[in-house]
């Protein structure tokens, strides 16, 4: 019985080794980012080894990057999908791209998902994590991963914050751009980009008690009666 057993899951392993995946991912990566260009790219090499012809769609799961103090936000990166029909055994190149006006000074990892239909019309996945990393660095420039940059924004010292523009005499960057509209405040004192506050007024109200005050990026109460000290500041704000 027992040679039986060993016998049946031996031909099932050769069967698991010998049908191989019908798309499989050769190789991954990130392409160079070049100055004036918009965006950063992202391939995926996938081969079709099945039977016949097929589409796959490749598209992001999750992109996280990396911020200084330990911080890593997740939710203001999004790439563009793409999706072709590929015939049996051809390789083709996916590129996905994350629009954005400041593709350089960025870092940190995306998770992307291979979707296809296998011969028995079942939808297939395969997953893969690229990381990305376009410091304005001597060794990326050697790596050939930044192109076209000016030698100031590479040798030169660096910014004393991510959210200034190295381009531009590290000025600050425009935030709602960089950060999709998720953080488009930018904080002078702290030199970051941040969320603005939604200040929604109370519907039991017939008018607003919230408003946004655009100098300290917080909402204000118009219920509460104004002090001494804020009357005192309002004319050193013009």
């Amino acid at each position: 019985m027992s040679i039986t057993v060993v016998v049946i899951l031996s031909i099932l392993a050769a069967q698991s080794t010998a049908t191989p995946r019908c798309v499989e991912i050769l190789d991954s990566g990130l392409l160079p980012t070049v100055k004036d260009h918009i965006g950063i790219h992202f391939f995926v090499t996938v081969m079709n080894r099945g039977p016949e012809a097929t589409e796959v769609e490749v598209n992001m799961v999750q992109c996280c990057e990396e911020l200084p103090g330990g911080i890593t936000e997740c939710s203001h990166i999004h790439l563009v999908p793409e999706t072709r029909v590929m015939d049996s055994g051809k390789t083709r190149n996916f590129t996905l791209i994350y629009p954005t006006l400041y593709p350089y000074n960025r870092r940190g990892e995306c998770l992307l998902s291979v979707h296809y239909m296998s011969s028995c019309n079942r939808t297939k996945e395969s997953r893969q994590h690229i990381a990305f990393d376009t410091t304005l660095s001597e060794d990326n420039v050697k790596c050939h991963m930044l192109r076209g940059f000016p030698g100031y924004a590479v040798e030169g010292p660096p910014c004393k914050s991510h959210d200034e523009d190295a381009l531009d005499s590290c000025k600050m960057v425009d935030c709602h751009k960089k950060y999709f509209g998720l953080k488009s405040y930018f904080n002078r004192g702290s030199r970051v980009c941040e969320p603005v506050p939604a200040c929604l007024s109370s519907k039991r109200r017939g008018m607003p008690d919230s408003v946004y005050d655009v100098t300290t990026n917080q909402c204000s109460d118009m219920t509460s009666c104004l002090s001494h000290v804020f009357i005192a500041v309002v004319p050193q704000r013009r």
